[in-house]
């Protein structure tokens, strides 16, 4: 039997629309009312994840930025991982000589250099407003939680590419979408971020069952003891999961949470 259930939320939880069906919010009622344990891993940031924990009253910590920031819902910190300041210096420099959009994450606010469509992931998907800041570099005396680049999706393999090799040994890189890398700091991925919490309720890797749809879920979907990939994913991630689901159109997540029903 699953003890802890963990949860990607873009692509594999939520909708085409950001929302979480009726179906879906129902089977994870009834799961939270068994007292087994349902956590939310994001690459989103902590403030546009509670209003989903809210939603389905969950109480357990929110696994944030890739597992960068894990937070309660009261709003206590109980783990978080920082981009050293140098690095994240230079990554910004990166972005802006090749005219790349950067959005720098710190704990309690985004910064963009400037407002543009780019910038409107934050407002339009994760319902947070951006702070425009103009140069980016001046807000790094202090370390961010993680860096997005938002980007066409032609370049997204020679940027994944360049990165790694500028950077990969110093801090963590993870494609989540067809345009968006996260950055984040040195061995920081959602799956160490399940392996935190597995101390806190005193469970082990059998009792987890994890649901994602891409790359950035690679890492706890190998680690769980069930690792579930909706049918939206990428071949690549399917053929590392333990089941495949139906889309997170059709309630992929919610069809096989109510076998623990």
């Amino acid at each position: 039997m699953y003890k802890l259930v963990v949860l990607d939320l873009d692509g594999t939880l939520l909708n085409n629309d950001s929302k979480i069906s009726s179906y879906s919010k129902k089977v994870l009622l009834e799961l939270v009312a068994k007292d087994i344990k349902v956590v939310l891993a994001s690459g989103r940031p902590y403030q546009s994840m509670l209003p989903f924990a809210e939603e389905l009253n969950l109480k357990t910590p929110l696994i944030s930025n890739n597992g960068a920031l894990i937070k309660r819902p009261s709003g206590e910190t109980i783990e978080e991982k920082f981009i050293d300041t140098e690095y994240a210096k230079d990554i910004v420099d990166y972005a802006k000589n090749r005219g790349l959009h950067v959005s720098v994450y710190f704990p309690d606010q985004i910064c963009v250099e400037r407002i543009t469509k780019r910038a409107d992931v934050h407002i339009k998907e994760e319902k947070v407003r951006p702070q425009a800041v103009g140069n980016l570099k001046q807000e790094l005396d202090r370390a961010p939680i993680n860096i997005l680049f938002n980007i066409d999706e032609n370049l997204m393999l020679k940027t994944i590419r360049d990165l790694d090799k500028q950077f990969g040994s110093d801090v963590s890189i993870a494609q989540t979408s067809d345009n968006y890398i996260d950055i984040m700091g040195q061995n920081v991925n959602k799956g160490l971020g399940v392996k935190f919490l597995l101390k806190e309720y005193n469970l082990n890797l059998e009792e987890v069952i994890a649901f994602g749809n891409n790359y950035n879920d690679l890492e706890m979907i190998e680690l769980a003891g069930c690792g579930v990939v909706t049918d939206n994913a990428p071949a690549e991630i399917k053929d590392e999961a333990d089941r495949v689901t139906t889309s997170n159109q059709e309630d992929g997540v919610a069809k096989v949470l109510a076998e623990l029903l």
